[in-house]
């Protein structure tokens, strides 16, 4: 038996991690930030926060970025927090590619990127959501070598239940946003790979049975089922 010693400590900022009136403490923390940005667009979801702005010209984007950036700087100096620049990702929603943006923050550029991650999303600045695609495909991929092994050590039961939890999730998660783009096809043939190792098809044979015997929605059909029920 381990036993640890117990101190008391007291803290001057923040709160415990885990604590059950953190997250309130915290939605309560920063419920002056927008007005305090003075920005119209502001979205916040837990401690991600996002500004969206819409311009005709790029140097009138980057004058309104870059005083934005102030804003937040100095309302993260006034509350004792730290703003990362690192983690800090500027996307031009564009169909032109050469939208280039200079936007400083705390004396130092912020990096322009085309594609970011946000709440588990990727998102390019032309809205093709290829990489979002990249991402769910290299997920199922993942899945199907683990169904390969588990086909022989668990029931089919067992096994359908393992996709729910690691491919039905993923394609469901956010599937109105990706839906629809031009390679989307790739997932569903990813999708009918899984199917065919779950039963032990051979690679060129037919799945669309196998479908409706697992009950499992195919990749078109998930897509319409959540549209309809959003």
């Amino acid at each position: 038996m381990v036993l640890e010693h117990c101190q008391r400590h007291s803290l001057n900022k923040g709160v415990p991690q885990g604590s059950i009136l953190g997250p309130l403490l915290f939605l309560l923390f920063v419920n002056d930030l927008k007005p305090s940005l003075q920005v119209s667009t502001l979205i916040q979801y837990a401690d991600d926060t996002s500004c969206l702005f819409a311009s005709e010209t790029a140097q009138e984007l980057s004058d309104s970025l870059t005083l934005i950036s102030k804003n937040m700087v100095e309302w993260c100096n006034n509350n004792n927090l730290i703003l990362n620049t690192q983690k800090t990702a500027l996307v031009a929603f564009t169909y032109f590619n050469d939208q280039s943006l200079l936007v400083k923050m705390s004396g130092k550029s912020i990096q322009q990127t085309e594609v970011t991650k946000f709440l588990g999303v990727h998102i390019d600045q032309n809205l093709k959501w290829c990489k979002q695609v990249d991402y769910v495909v290299g997920r199922l991929n993942s899945a199907c070598y683990a169904i390969r092994y588990l086909k022989e050590r668990l029931s089919l039961n067992s096994i359908r239940a393992y996709y729910f939890a690691a491919v039905h999730c993923v394609l469901a998660y956010s599937i109105l946003l990706w839906f629809n783009a031009s390679d989307t096809r790739r997932v569903f043939i990813a999708q009918k790979r899984i199917i065919r190792a779950m039963v032990g098809l051979p690679s060129a044979a037919s799945c669309r049975t196998s479908f409706q015997q697992l009950k499992i929605l195919t990749l078109p059909s998930l897509g319409t089922y959540v549209a309809k029920h959003k």
